[in-house]
Order: structure tokens, then C-alpha cells, then sequence
């Protein structure tokens, strides 16, 4: 490697003194304060990629959501799979307990008071097959389902998995067949394979990748306070045999740098 000599070395770590021993204590900004957490929400905006945005479902407005929004999946009110691994714990960690944060049902509840929350469970029994009187609880189109899934907090061979594919997909059908819009947000730190039918039943599509501590920046988004600009670092798999980035040169579901824009929602 490249050696300093010893006079620059002695010159760098005393300009470096220096500049530490001007900047009183009070001067430095405390982890997770207002400012970093403005600075992350930015980040995790800017971050986003929408693929999917059938007959302009998002943002989301008067227009497309008329009656209930509900938000529901394993990832929609959870602050350890918005973090994923390598957070406060090595493997991850799940729920709400280990940090503070805002989770992405918060963020949107701060816009639409009157979001809903169902976990996993709940939405299935609600939704998911008839009851005892053989009748299914019944959306309708002005009704928007907000299924926000993913995988589990994971790092290094905790992640390994020969199958990619998407979970919750019974959550994505449900809906449909109550007659929802259904917005899907995938929470990941890799692309997951999307069954080409799900595909087709989810009217917007939006990757949140890993946001964090943040989930406002997420919501921010989905109602347009916020442009989406994202774009695709790599190309996105067709299925599992496409796992390999090497093998999606030939056809991949989404190609690199792809992703859909949406600017700000106008405001009155």
C-alpha cells in the first residue's frame, strides 16, 4: 500500500487536531436527531423505484381512494423489517421495541388519520376466505389496500434461500377479489420474483428497499408530497432461474435502470 511520509502524517493528524479541539461538544449534531432523521426520510424518498402504476393509482388522492384504506403485510408496522440485518442487532431484529422510528402504517397514518391497520393474520381472516355463513368480508373499488411485504431481517448465510419469491401473495389476491385497488410495497435489499398473475392484480407496484428508521419517506410517496425518481441498479428476475444477475440478459421482468416518475401532486 501507499506510505505517507512521516512529516505529512505528523501535518495531516495536526490540522486534524486542530479542527476537532474548534468544535465545542454542543456543535455536534446527537445521533437520530431532527435533522438526521429530515436528512433519511429525504434519502429513503429518493431512493424508491415504482414499476407498476396502472391507470395512475398512485399517488394516491380523492380519486383513487373514496372509501377505506387499509394497510396491511408483514411489513406494515414493523420497524425491524424496514431496518433488515446489520441494525441493532447482528441477524435484525422485529417489531417495534429496539428503536424509535416511524413505521410505514405511521407515516401513513399521519397523512389519512383514518388508515386502517390489519396484521397478516387479521387481514386473512377478514378477507382471505368466506366465514361460518359462507360470505366473505367485501371491498369495493374506492376501497385501497396497501400491502406492504417483504423478506425478514437477514445478513450473510442467514439470507441464503434458493427461492426468491415474493411473500404474501395470498394477501395481493385477497384483496383483488374483494374488489380493492391494491398497492404493493415491497420492503427488500434484493429483487424478489413476482408470479407474472400477482403482477397483474396489483395496481401499483412501488420498491421501498430497506427505509429504516423512516417509513414517512415512503409515505411521502404514496401521496405525492414527494416526486418518484428512482431507477433500477440493476435489472429485476423473471423467476428463480433468473436469481443469477448473469442470467437475466435475456429478458428480465424489469431491465436496469428502469422505474417509473411521478412528480409532486399538485396541491389547491
Amino acid at each position: 500500500g501507499l506510505l505517507l511520509p512521516d512529516a505529512l502524517q505528523r501535518d495531516a493528524g495536526s490540522a486534524a487536531a486542530t479542527t476537532l479541539d474548534a468544535i465545542e461538544p454542543w456543535e455536534l449534531s446527537p445521533p437520530g436527531c431532527d435533522a438526521h432523521r429530515a436528512l433519511a426520510r429525504e434519502a429513503v424518498a429518493k431512493s424508491c423505484v415504482l414499476l407498476r402504476n396502472q391507470a395512475s393509482t398512485l399517488p394516491i388522492s380523492d380519486e383513487t381512494q373514496s372509501g377505506r384504506l387499509i394497510v396491511t403485510g408483514c411489513g406494515a408496522h414493523d420497524l425491524g423489517v424496514q431496518c433488515g440485518g446489520w441494525s441493532m442487532q447482528w441477524q435484525g431484529c422485529s417489531g417495534n421495541a429496539f428503536t424509535l422510528g416511524t413505521t410505514l402504517f405511521d407515516g401513513v397514518r399521519a397523512i389519512r388519520p383514518d388508515a386502517e391497520h390489519f396484521d397478516t393474520q387479521a387481514f386473512r381472516d377478514a378477507f382471505g376466505s368466506a366465514g361460518a355463513d359462507g360470505r366473505r368480508a367485501s371491498l369495493c373499488r374506492g376501497d385501497v389496500v396497501l400491502v406492504c411485504t417483504g423478506e425478514k431481517p437477514y445478513v450473510e448465510g442467514g439470507g441464503d434461500t434458493l427461492d426468491l419469491t415474493m411473500a404474501e401473495t395470498e394477501l395481493v389476491r385477497a384483496a383483488a377479489a374483494c374488489g380493492a385497488t391494491v398497492i404493493v410495497v415491497l420492503l427488500c435489499g434484493r429483487p424478489l420474483v413476482i408470479q407474472p398473475d400477482v403482477l397483474q392484480l396489483m395496481d401499483a407496484l412501488l420498491v421501498a428497499w430497506l427505509p429504516g428508521t423512516q417509513g414517512e419517506g415512503v409515505a411521502d410517496l404514496l401521496f405525492g408530497a414527494k416526486p418518484v425518481t428512482g431507477k433500477l441498479s440493476f435489472s429485476w428476475p423473471t423467476s428463480n432461474a433468473q436469481a443469477k444477475l448473469a442470467e437475466r440478459s435475456a429478458g428480465p421482468l424489469f431491465p436496469f435502470g428502469f422505474g417509473l416518475s411521478l412528480p409532486t401532486k399538485a396541491t389547491d
